[in-house]
């Protein structure tokens, strides 16, 4: 394995809406930048027909890449696919007060319990395995890296991922990455549409607005 460059970036973008084929994958080839790419099984297998829900939104079919693109962006060399699960992007009903959490991380109650902590983990394994399954079927390789959705897993979660092959895991939390924790590499997510020089002081690790301080006096 060769060693990383100074200042390497890693470019991944989540979800495979369908602007990761017209938009991004043309400018992975044009600069030579390879990216990775994380896909929900459950919306890939949608029938073009069909629609997805996404967050708040229900999406036609369309608005995801195929999985024809996938294989063509693949054969490229600059497009790496790992998993972002099949179905756990997406909220569980976490608690009695009804709270939606991430399905990758938290226990669903069930209405007068919680699911067992033996439920949960043969959930996860299962989903993550048919994740791999998938990708292996129509991509050809099985997916070295998971992305996990909304950025969240637990100790259990990431358990189930290592046992199952998966040698790197993506999340949320904001830093550097360091290539010694493999399985906790945090990304800079950007939003708003942030201007130039926002992106390089994210990026640089500084913020370019003070912090905030609050007080809260109590006797």
């Amino acid at each position: 394995t060769e060693p990383l460059p100074g200042k390497a970036v890693l470019i991944p973008v989540d979800d495979g809406l369908s602007s990761l084929y017209t938009r991004v994958y043309p400018l992975a080839v044009a600069y030579r930048m390879p990216i990775v790419a994380a896909l929900v099984g459950e919306w890939m297998d949608v029938p073009a027909s069909g629609t997805v829900r996404y967050g708040e939104r229900t999406l036609p079919r369309s608005a995801f890449i195929s999985w024809e693109q996938a294989r063509q962006m693949q054969a490229s060399g600059w497009v790496e696919f790992a998993s972002h699960s099949y179905a756990l992007h997406q909220v569980v009903r976490a608690n009695p007060q009804g709270n939606p959490l991430p399905a990758g991380q938290n226990r669903m109650f069930l209405g007068d319990r919680y699911e067992s902590d033996d439920a949960f983990r043969a959930r996860i394994r299962s989903d993550l395995a048919r994740s791999r399954d998938r990708l292996r079927e129509e991509l050809g390789r099985e997916p070295s890296a998971i992305v996990w959705p909304y950025g969240r897993y637990n100790e259990d979660s990431l358990a189930m991922a290592t046992e199952l092959g998966f040698t790197f895991a993506l999340t949320l939390e904001p830093g550097p990455a360091e290539a010694a924790r493999p399985l906790s590499i945090p990304r800079f997510l950007p939003t708003s549409d942030p201007s130039l020089p926002t992106w390089a002081d994210n990026l640089r690790l500084r913020d370019p607005w003070p912090s905030a301080r609050r007080i809260v006096p109590f006797d």
